[in-house]
């Protein structure tokens, strides 16, 4: 009995390490954190995904072992042997399976970093003190006319497929965008910052690339982070500033509001109208389970209709205003292939649904060309972070966020548009001067405005992933301040 219970215990480690870097790649601690204090929105599919590649196969396996040494069977001596000598070492053997099984989750799951970041946790750095630049105390100038922005987050859809290595024939509406149009990269071909911790998941990304900020749980004090108490009360975000200039502002996303604590963040920053599932399940009267996939969910071909009703609701109010959308439908790489709206062209899965979402954006890019603010508006497409499916790139491959910037108010007239080296937090500051306004120093939180000769953090000199991830994993006042609204003693 106790060896059934440590083989069981050994396979569901393993099926459910092996699942989850199928389902989403490399996942941080910090998001599992993250998670621990923000629940997900339940998923039909994924939680069936996960019983049937864990709990079903620890359960197969455990029946065919009963099957195999729990009952005599007419074999040979030599079989008999062999599974005497298994069954009389039987709980040795187990236990070196779970010893086995451990320490191949501890290698997968780089408990080797958590250790590391446990113990930097308890070395207070300057890097904050040396490098964030409060909103707050900046001086930003105002443009003669304001601006409208239209943010576009784009679920996992990064820089690598529109590059020339990737090919980029199935994201053909995407990648003429991003020639036609701004986009900063890290080298000659479309390309974009490149991902550092506290930046790799939904949540995360948006702080990033609005507040200027990772989001970084630390271990020891996670449970402080409470968003019903505020939502990083003390940064100053975009949402913040636009806020402050006067601009009606609102954000949609086919999800639940509350999916990932995007709704407290919204509220704490920017406090815009909040659109999510439960308007769209009161206004088109549906069903928490209509979509075979995922529960309580509006499909993007849906969210974007929605979109342009919304935004030209805005457009009617006199004010400038700030629309922002979240995608849904290329989350992991593949989850929704909209076959209604978009025919199979490739025989790869995430091709069909990557080109359908290129089409969508296209076609959304395009109508709003088509209204006579656009004349007015700023658009700024993004992704979140890089697709969790690492299965879908080479190992060697340069992968990159996304940025593609569309009838800015000014061009770079110094700083470079290629052969950049930057990080999520840059996009801050280059976003809200994408919008006219001037700011003084060029520098929001950690980002720097890749409009300026301002050398970024990797321009400084962490150019390195893991010296620039060791310094935002110490412990920092400034930033408990930033998180917590107060310094932990």
């Amino acid at each position: 009995m106790l060896a059934l219970l440590l083989i069981g215990i050994s396979c569901l480690l393993v099926t459910a390490m092996n699942w989850q870097l199928r389902k989403f790649g490399e996942v941080t601690y910090e998001q599992i954190l993250f998670h621990m204090n923000i629940s997900l929105d339940s998923e039909t599919r994924l939680l069936a995904s996960f019983l049937q590649n864990t709990v079903m196969v620890t359960a197969i396996v455990l029946v065919v072992l009963c099957l195999l040494f729990g009952i005599k069977w007419p074999w040979g001596k030599k079989v008999q042997n062999i599974r005497d000598k298994v069954l009389f070492y039987k709980n040795k053997i187990a236990l070196l399976f779970l010893i086995c099984s451990i320490i191949y989750v501890a290698v997968r799951l780089d408990i080797a970093e958590i250790i590391e970041d446990y113990h930097a946790k308890g070395h207070v750095s300057d890097f904050y003190e040396k490098y964030y630049n409060d909103p707050r105390e900046v001086e930003i100038l105002s443009p003669a006319k304001k601006r409208n922005l239209v943010l576009v987050f784009l679920e996992s859809a990064e820089a690598t497929f529109l590059r020339k290595e990737y090919g980029a024939a199935f994201m053909p509406e995407l990648k003429k965008l991003a020639l036609d149009n701004l986009n900063f990269s890290h080298d000659g071909d479309i390309g974009g910052a490149m991902q550092v911790d506290g930046a790799q998941w939904t949540q995360a990304g948006l702080v990033a690339q609005t507040c200027g900020i990772p989001l970084h749980l630390p271990i020891t004090n996670h449970n402080k982070f409470l968003p019903k108490h505020g939502y990083l009360p003390k940064a100053w975000c975009l949402f913040d500033i636009l806020k402050e200039q006067g601009y009606e502002q609102s954000f949609m996303t086919g999800m639940e509001s509350s999916y990932a604590g995007v709704n407290k963040f919204f509220e704490s920053h920017g406090n815009p109208n909040i659109l999510g599932w439960e308007d769209w399940k009161a206004k088109f009267d549906l069903d928490d389970d209509h979509d075979p996939i995922r529960k309580r969910i509006l499909r993007d071909e849906e969210l974007y209709q929605e979109a342009r009703e919304e935004i030209s609701r805005l457009a009617k109010m006199g004010k400038p205003f700030s629309f922002t959308v979240m995608t849904m439908d290329t989350h992991g790489g593949n989850e929704f292939l909209d076959e209604k709206n978009c025919s199979k062209v490739y025989d790869e899965r995430h091709q069909n649904v990557y080109r359908c979402a290129s089409r969508k954006i296209g076609d959304f890019i395009a109508w709003l060309k088509g209204q006579p603010f656009y004349k007015d508006t700023t658009v700024v497409i993004v992704n979140d972070h890089l697709v969790m499916n690492d299965a879908l790139f080479a190992e060697d491959m340069q992968r990159r966020d996304l940025n593609i910037i569309i009838n800015p108010a000014i061009y770079p007239k110094h700083g470079q548009v290629k052969n950049r080296q930057f990080t999520p937090f840059d996009m801050y500051p280059t976003i809200v001067e994408s919008l006219g306004f001037d700011i003084k120093g060029d520098k929001l939180g950690l980002g720097v405005s890749l409009y300026s000769q301002e050398p970024t953090l990797p321009e400084k000199g962490y150019d390195n992933y893991e010296k620039l991830d060791d310094e935002l994993s110490k412990r920092s006042h400034v930033y408990e301040y930033l998180l917590y609204g107060k310094v932990l003693r």
